[in-house]
């Protein structure tokens, strides 16, 4: 059926809508981001340098590669795979927090982070993977709101996990709000094997897309936009990771 332009959306789509919507907020419900760098310098006793110099970059690096794989591998192996990897992915590397060693015990656990943050920046890549997975649940006619909902499942995960983290480490550890952040995700986790499955849209293929972006790099104000939003897209990204030095 019909109301206007908008067609309704069916019971399926709908459920998958709310089981997508828990998804995200649980998997961007991290008590223990903004502590992050005490966590690892004053718990697993690496130095600064470590931290910023060796630890941070393979995440920045491993992420915008993944972004482009994992965009390129959801066309043929479903968008729902690919978003139970990259789930699975934060769920290992926040368990790898909390091995029981430092580095000052066991030199080799700085091996152990660089795993760990190839890990997280393959599971922050197939966040891009979900918010398209997003785009082809519903009709066209409902994009704007779908943006809406996610976003507004995101900032009031992250309002909340905020607010979390700061009671935990006030008056428990600075460990707990990990252990915190793991639950999440593995709620976050078993949430992910029930996402309902996409079909591409005719569209969608990916020969259409390549056409369509080799086209649209031939206007100057799309490359412009274009490079403006990498560039910003860069610059955020960066500033995220290396924002709490400056504190």
């Amino acid at each position: 059926s019909v109301e206007g332009n908008r067609s309704v959306l069916s019971y399926k789509v709908v459920l998958g809508l709310w089981i997508a919507l828990w998804y995200w907020f649980l998997s961007v419900f991290k008590p223990s981001e903004a502590y992050l760098v005490d966590y690892l310098i004053d718990d697993k006793k690496f130095s600064s340098e470590q931290v910023y110099q060796d630890i941070f970059p393979v995440w920045t690096y491993s992420y915008f590669a993944f972004v482009v794989i994992l965009a390129l591998v959801a066309e043929f192996v479903s968008y729902k795979n690919v978003i139970i990897v990259g789930t699975v992915s934060l769920w290992l590397a926040c368990l790898l927090l909390l091995v029981p060693t430092t580095y000052t015990e066991n030199n080799s656990y700085l091996y152990v982070m660089y795993v760990d943050e190839w890990l997280e920046g393959l599971g922050s890549a197939s966040g891009v993977v979900f918010s398209s997975y997003l785009y082809l649940l519903v009709p066209e006619p409902y994009f704007i709101k779908i943006t809406s909902y996610s976003r507004s499942a995101q900032l009031l995960s992250s309002v909340i996990s905020a607010f979390l983290g700061t009671a935990m480490i006030t008056f428990i550890s600075l460990e707990s709000s990990v252990w915190a952040t793991l639950a999440a995700l593995s709620l976050g986790m078993v949430l992910s094997f029930f996402l309902v499955n996409v079909s591409q849209r005719p569209g969608f293929a990916l020969k259409s897309n390549m056409k369509d972006v080799f086209t649209a790099m031939k206007n100057w104000t799309n490359l412009k936009w274009l490079l403006w939003s990498a560039a910003f897209l860069a610059v955020h990204q960066l500033a995220l990771t290396y924002i709490q030095s400056l504190w």
